[in-house]
């Protein structure tokens, strides 16, 4: 890793969390929606990037430094487990069930986002 990647990897986490702002804000946790679509779709957006970068790497499309910036920085600064974890307990105080479904909608989303774009980067370059 180059140092000079670092200003880099800063500017990617701001974009990536005025990203995410934007969407939570655009989808808020209300009355009438209590599930944290916001937060799951910029956890399960970042899943994918992080998958995608992945396979750009592995394919040799892009190098080391490039990935960093983008899972460090953007995705870093896109996707957030803290805020799964508050909303989570939130959502377990009173409707335990979906806090539960919070937890494996995001675990196996997440998974299965990063292996959606992980393997359509391979099915492109192989």
């Amino acid at each position: 890793m180059s140092f000079a990647v670092v200003p880099f990897v800063v500017l990617a986490g701001g974009l990536g969390a005025v990203a995410r702002f934007l969407v939570i804000s655009a989808l808020p946790v209300t009355s009438t929606r209590l599930f944290p679509v916001g937060v799951l779709t910029v956890n399960a957006l970042g899943s994918l990037l992080a998958g995608i970068t992945l396979g750009l790497l592995s394919s040799h499309v892009i190098n080391f430094d490039f990935a960093l910036i983008m899972w460090a920085g953007l995705c870093g600064g896109l996707t957030t487990f803290s805020t799964v974890a508050v909303e989570t307990i939130v959502l377990g105080r009173n409707r335990p069930r979906i806090a539960w479904l919070n937890i494996g909608v995001t675990v196996i989303g997440g998974c299965a986002s990063a292996a959606i774009g992980f393997t359509s980067v391979q099915v492109i370059y192989l």
